[in-house]
């Protein structure tokens, strides 16, 4: 039995799902499906999960999910099975080891596309560049008002804290530095990872932590259906205007850092729609700051964020296509603008970047 054939068992005997559409979405690690019920039309996302951390994280993902999807944000709620259970366990045929147990759960589809699909011209994506950053700002607010903004890093699972993705845990990219194969960039990526390594764990204490999205980025945010034409996105508050998906990277971690991965992506977007990457980077930050004013520590560690970020999602492509040179398209999609961003970034410098991001009241400020 493959796997569109698991899947349509398993829709039939445990979510009443009789007569379904299943068609296979792009995934980075686990395995999407987009699932519509021709019976009543709703749309779903159905998930096998494949991350071995996934299991570790579901009592906060739900919990923070829920509280977000309470207070009016567009969050993708779990479809609970025929007894009540959100998420089953499934065997799955693999050709190295016979069979493998799968999590798998359903959840709302929210309709749209997301900012990293949708072709958008220069002046809308710095409308909507604001629009995220006040989103963001507005989910960190709301979720600081459940969740202690002081919860520091021993409130997480210690294997999970040390999760290679998260911004803190940067350094340990450097293990993929040798893939890049351009002299000047692999000079300029190494002498990075030293001023990260020299100035952000001295930070660390002077941050506000908190629970975060953990991948807040161009892929995870939808323009939804409130956002398709410029009278509605006028009219329409942003909690109506954009969807968010994609928790499973939610962690105890600076909430800062929620914020630079996002204007790093948004960045990597304006590159490649060939608008202004730093105008769009910081009118991220503005509209971020109008809902979740940053402190002085917060200011001063943001060209650090975003530069590592942008690090991660390149060193991190060429290590996946060398694991998945099939997938090249989805691998290298947000990555493929990275090298010009941290080649731009880091011949401007620290300080001059900062300064064009906060005029007038960063650390840096002369």
């Amino acid at each position: 039995m493959d796997d569109f054939e698991t899947i349509r068992e398993v829709l039939r005997k445990t979510y009443n799902i009789l007569d379904a559409r299943v068609t296979k979405l792009n995934g980075y690690l686990d395995k999407n499906f987009w699932v519509k019920d021709d019976k009543t039309s709703k749309q779903y996302i159905l998930r096998i999960i494949c991350q071995k951390r996934f299991t570790k994280i579901t009592k906060r993902m739900d919990a923070l999910i829920n509280h977000l999807h309470s207070h009016g944000f567009k969050v993708p709620t779990l479809l609970r099975t025929n007894d009540g259970r959100a998420r089953i366990t499934e065997k799955f045929a693999n050709n190295s080891e016979g069979f493998v147990e799968r999590q798998i759960q359903v959840s709302d589809f929210i309709s749209g596309r997301s900012v990293f699909e949708s072709d958008l011209n220069p002046s809308d994506l710095v409308e909507i560049a604001n629009d995220v950053g006040m989103l963001g700002g507005l989910v960190n607010k709301c979720i600081s008002e459940k969740f202690s903004i002081n919860s520091l890093i021993e409130n997480t699972d210690d294997e999970d804290s040390k999760f290679i993705w998260f911004t803190e845990n940067f350094y340990d990219m450097k293990i993929y530095l040798p893939l890049v194969r351009d002299a000047q960039l692999q000079k300029i990526i190494s002498q990075f990872f030293e001023l990260f390594k020299t100035k952000v764990p001295s930070q660390l204490k002077h941050l506000r932590y908190g629970l975060v999205h953990g991948d807040f980025s161009d892929m995870n945010i939808i323009l939804t259906d409130e956002s398709s034409d410029e009278e509605t996105r006028l009219r329409s508050s942003v909690k109506d205007k954009y969807g968010i998906i994609d928790f499973e990277h939610c962690h105890h971690s600076p909430v800062v850092f929620d914020l630079t991965v996002c204007m790093a992506y948004m960045m990597t977007k304006a590159a490649s729609a060939n608008a202004d990457p730093m105008l769009v980077g910081g009118n991220v930050l503005d509209g971020f700051r109008q809902n979740f004013p940053l402190n002085k520590a917060e200011k001063d560690i943001l060209f650090c964020g975003v530069m590592a970020r942008l690090v991660s999602s390149f060193l991190m492509s060429l290590h996946s296509l060398e694991l998945q040179p099939e997938n090249k398209g989805y691998v290298t999609g947000q990555s493929s603008q990275c090298p010009q961003l941290i080649r731009m970034l880091w011949m401007r410098g620290e300080h001059p970047v900062t300064n064009s991001w906060l005029p007038g009241d960063n650390p840096h400020m002369t």
